[in-house]
């Protein structure tokens, strides 16, 4: 079901065809059943067509997950790739209704996810993009997969973006331009180093009110070349900013956290306008977190529960 201004009606046309990278084909994009995204060439029913200029976004279809090696120490997964980044976890827990509520939401494009603990990269996450005024939420995948990618598996997907070079970079330049998204989250995690040399101390950063947190994000598209029929994959990446404030203490690193007075820039500015974002980021100031530090059962990606907020002594 699809939700306008808070009224909830039936599934129907959100994007269109001009709305996909270059190189990805274009066709009438549907809604299925479960609020996903559908193109015109695809064989999954379940929707109707008509035409909109709107860009889609939505569910990465079939991409499953995998194990993040980003929680060190005993029961981590193996391989590195997501060792020392920022953010590598995140928690997403409140209820779909709030988030509309919250961000402002005019149009909802998905059935609600379940709340998690231990958001990792590649699973599907909220996310919402501005259009015309319009401001929907939907899902995309957590792992940024370049339109010109060979296949969906291979070749690097970065999950973060760093500021410094979001407007240069060749990786993710067009999306900063054009295709920039808000992205909640209830808090993330991040390790901190010891400093003789034992196992990062896990902490989970949130906002001290309880309110949902929101990253800076960009978007993409890709479509698999040996497959035509398939759905494409709509991917992002959170953005990243040097480490301020408490956060400091703990990581050079932290995500792009946007306030309320920049979430219409960030999601609306024009391609002319888009580098003025990177002027409103700087400005910022350290952001009002609580660090609190908890036990290693986060460093599983397998662990997902409220007993991973359990704190330890520091």
């Amino acid at each position: 079901m699809l939700r306008h201004r808070g009224r909830r009606f039936g599934r129907g046309l959100l994007a269109g065809p001009e709305d996909l990278d270059d190189d990805t084909k274009g066709g009438l994009t549907r809604i299925d059943r479960h609020g996903c995204f559908l193109p015109s060439w695809s064989r999954r029913g379940g929707g109707t067509t008509a035409r909109s200029p709107r860009r889609p976004f939505g569910r990465a279809n079939g991409t499953g997950w995998q194990r993040s090696s980003h929680g060190p120490g005993p029961g981590r997964a193996s391989g590195n790739q997501y060792r020392g980044v920022m953010c590598g976890r995140f928690l997403s827990l409140t209820d779909l209704d709030d988030l509309v509520d919250h961000l402002r939401v005019d149009e909802v494009a998905t059935d609600p996810l379940p709340p998690r603990y231990n958001v990792a990269p590649s699973m599907e996450i909220y996310a919402t993009i501005d259009r015309d005024g319009s401001r929907r939420l939907g899902r995309l995948r957590w792992g940024f997969l370049p339109s010109w990618a060979k296949s969906r598996r291979g070749g690097r997907q970065p999950i973060n973006a760093r500021i410094e070079t979001l407007a240069t970079s060749r990786m993710f330049a067009r999306s900063f331009a054009h295709r920039r998204c808000l992205v909640p989250s209830d808090g993330f995690y991040e390790w901190q180093e010891d400093p003789e040399g034992g196992p990062k101390q896990p902490y989970h950063l949130a906002d001290p009110d309880g309110e949902p947190l929101v990253f800076a994000g960009i978007w993409t598209s890709w479509r698999d070349p040996e497959d035509e029929a398939a759905d494409p994959v709509f991917s992002t990446a959170i953005v990243t900013t040097e480490a301020r404030g408490a956060i400091a203490d703990l990581h050079h690193r932290m995500p792009v956290l946007l306030p309320p007075t920049l979430w219409d820039d960030w999601a609306g500015a024009t391609p002319e306008d888009a580098p003025h974002l990177l002027e409103a980021v700087a400005a910022l100031g350290a952001p009002r977190l609580r660090a609190t530090p908890i036990g290693t059962t986060v460093n599983d990606v397998r662990n997902d529960g409220p007993e991973l907020l359990t704190p330890v002594s520091d």
